[in-house]
């Protein structure tokens, strides 16, 4: 057999092997989630509770709120694989209607924290140690004035000005769908999580911000079994086998090439 037969061959196997590889799936839970509470004092959080976008009804007219929500990337997804897709699911329970309203995802800068803070409203509760607020990015309970602040000086989190991501929010038991096959930005905040976990501070859900009682509750926090966040992530790694096969090949194809040269000279 030829030196380019034998060629053709381990090139013929090389491409087999890479033939029917598909993609692998994973679909993770958050690992922390938190509701920022617009507060003069920084003081309010709710770690447990629902995750609460836009603009509830208080008395007080501080009414923003934003959620936070983070997953382990790094943690569940092996070095050195592409993202090929994500998505990101959430359930609305918001209770009343508040209309159809887009809700958008933006990369985090800051590390941020959850306490164990919980309130079942929007209103929140008194931030607990580690907790995210308006204001910190770790709440300290015992001295509030010492707790890291968020470098945005607006306060409300510290994230990109880049959109990663919006979705259409209409009614309550909708599942909203954040997806990377329309809007690309999601994948390639992944990859950047997976590239550099010290990068991976994950997303802030941001509601509509003007008019009144636009805010939408997504379900999430360990007392709503059912509803909880799920981030499905796709990713393609080399195949081991057809990484050996073709090392193996390239060897044995300079081995018979060899010969024939070795056979030439004498």
């Amino acid at each position: 057999m030829s030196w380019k037969a034998t060629s053709f061959g381990f090139a013929f196997w090389i491409a087999l092997a890479s033939l029917g590889h598909a993609d692998t799936i994973v679909s993770l839970a958050p690992s922390q989630e938190n509701t920022l509470i617009e507060s003069s004092a920084g003081t309010l959080s709710n770690a447990e509770g629902n995750l609460y976008v836009g603009l509830t009804n208080q008395a007080s007219g501080i009414n923003i709120r934003r959620g936070l929500i983070e997953f382990n990337i790094a943690g569940d997804i092996p070095a050195g694989a592409t993202i090929t897709g994500g998505t990101l699911t959430m359930t609305d329970v918001t209770t009343g209607n508040t209309g159809a309203r887009t809700l958008s995802l933006y990369d985090m800068l800051q590390a941020w924290g959850q306490g164990s803070s919980y309130s079942s409203g929007g209103q929140g509760t008194a931030a607990t140690n580690g907790d995210a607020t308006w204001l910190y990015t770790f709440y300290d309970a015992a001295n509030p004035s010492s707790s890291p602040a968020w470098a945005d000086q607006d306060q409300g989190g510290d994230f990109s000005a880049t959109l990663s991501a919006s979705a259409l929010d209409s009614t309550n038991g909708q599942l909203v769908i954040w997806s990377s096959s329309s809007n690309p930005q999601v994948k390639t905040d992944i990859q950047n999580w997976l590239d550099d976990s010290t990068t991976n501070y994950g997303w802030l859900l941001q509601g509509v911000e003007s008019g009144s009682q636009t805010a939408k509750v997504l379900g999430a926090g360990p007392y709503y079994a059912g509803s909880q966040p799920t981030l499905t992530v796709s990713y393609a790694v080399p195949e081991p086998s057809t990484l050996c096969l073709a090392i193996s090949g390239l060897l044995a194809i300079g081995v018979v090439k060899a010969r024939r040269c070795g056979r030439r000279k004498t």
